[in-house]
């Protein structure tokens, strides 16, 4: 470690660390399998060995032994998720009063871990805590109030005065001429008719395909409000309202994959195209994202997107909005080429979501997360709670 750097670390220098990753990991992920994984390094290149001052560098990765693999798409979406957290991390770092420079790592897969898949690298200088800006108060506040509420919604949506909102001020990224991210509202009207029938028609999907549902099915917490051990997945209240403990018995067995296999579209399953479409009109816009074919195929075109839809999904949570991603659609080939035919977009589709305000608060009590103990390698000392929590 450079003398410069050791020197204008704060004493407990990696617990201040600990403290952002832990509320960097209130960031959203696909089931809320929270994939992030986040490797410390000295001057050397080194895992981290001080205790008692802060790494040089943090490498944000996925942790290919949590992530999603089902389907094809859940790469992308992997690589997502991960990359609103890497966003959140740096910005997190620098409003702290941390020098922190971020580079992407296209194709980096070698590690001394064959688990671990290194997709960004965030260098970290002084620390001086006189450039401590008052955004961090306000990015703090939007993780900690941001959920993906799955009710019904109310009020109005505008995308401009969302986007407003930003507390997220630095990229991962320099920023480029030509911004390849295109943010599309769609609200009611003869379109927006037509995409709640296209759900109905296909939101099933997931509980049809067996090694989806499979996959979602682990991902399901069947518990009245006890911690899941491993701090992730989805409680099976946020999907379907607060329910008796019966009722959830009775769902752990009407939802497993092999009798869903077998009822196939005469099971639960049937219902549940017209409970999206009902969801989907209850709300005041469906959101979606999407690139141009010319960056298509980009290298971190996902990541970067992760940082995109982090952005606003934040900037929505100032404003007392929740967002409910509708990733079925972009996860079959074949549905996301007739939902694009639907929308009108011959661009590359990488995120849609209802948007409004939830009717009804969310139960914290159903708030997963992982505390960057978990995490991170070399393992930092637990925090206070043993999981962080925010509603998925």
């Amino acid at each position: 470690m450079s003398a410069a750097h050791s020197a204008t670390c704060p004493t407990g220098g990696l617990e201040a660390i600990r403290q952002l990753l832990a509320l960097a990991a209130l960031a959203p992920s696909s089931h809320n399998c929270q994939p992030w994984h986040v490797s410390l390094l000295d001057a050397h290149g080194h895992p981290h060995a001080d205790p008692g001052a802060a790494p040089n560098a943090l490498v944000v990765g996925i942790d290919r032994r949590r992530a999603l693999n089902a389907l094809p798409a859940m790469q992308g979406e992997m690589h997502i998720s991960a990359g609103g957290f890497a966003a959140i991390v740096l910005n997190l770092l620098r409003l702290s009063g941390w020098q922190a420079r971020a580079s992407l790592l296209p194709g980096a897969c070698t590690t001394q871990d064959d688990a671990l898949e290194p997709l960004a690298r965030i260098e970290l200088g002084a620390f001086d805590p006189g450039r401590r800006s008052a955004g961090l108060a306000a990015l703090a506040a939007a993780l900690r109030r941001r959920c993906t509420d799955r009710g019904l919604y109310r009020g109005s949506f505008a995308l401009h005065d969302t986007m407003r909102q930003d507390v997220l001020p630095h990229s991962l990224a320099d920023a480029q001429a030509g911004e390849p991210w295109h943010w599309h509202v769609v609200q009611p009207g003869l379109r927006y008719d037509q995409l709640g029938a296209f759900y109905r028609q296909h939101a099933m999907r997931d509980f049809v395909h067996g090694p989806a549902w499979r996959e979602t099915y682990r991902h399901l917490v069947f518990s009245g409000t006890a911690q899941p051990r491993d701090g992730v997945g989805i409680n099976i209240q946020s999907l379907f309202g607060p329910m008796p403990a019966w009722r959830r018995c009775l769902h752990r067995v009407l939802l497993h994959p092999r009798l869903l296999g077998a009822l196939g579209p005469f099971g639960a399953s049937a219902h549940v195209g017209t409970q999206i479409e009902r969801l989907i009109h209850s709300s005041p816009a469906v959101i979606y994202l999407s690139t141009a074919a010319s960056h298509a195929q980009a290298p971190c075109r996902h990541l970067l997107a992760g940082e995109a839809i982090a952005r606003l999904w934040l900037a929505a949570s100032v404003s007392g909005l929740s967002l409910h991603p509708l990733s079925v659609a972009l996860q079959h080939p074949d549905l996301r080429a007739r939902l694009g035919h639907l929308l009108g977009c011959d661009e590359e589709l990488l995120f849609i979501a209802r948007a409004g305000v939830p009717r009804r608060p969310a139960n914290p009590a159903l708030r997963y997360r992982r505390d960057p103990s978990v995490f991170c390698s070399p393992p930092l000392a637990a925090g206070p709670a043993a999981h962080h929590r925010t509603q998925e």
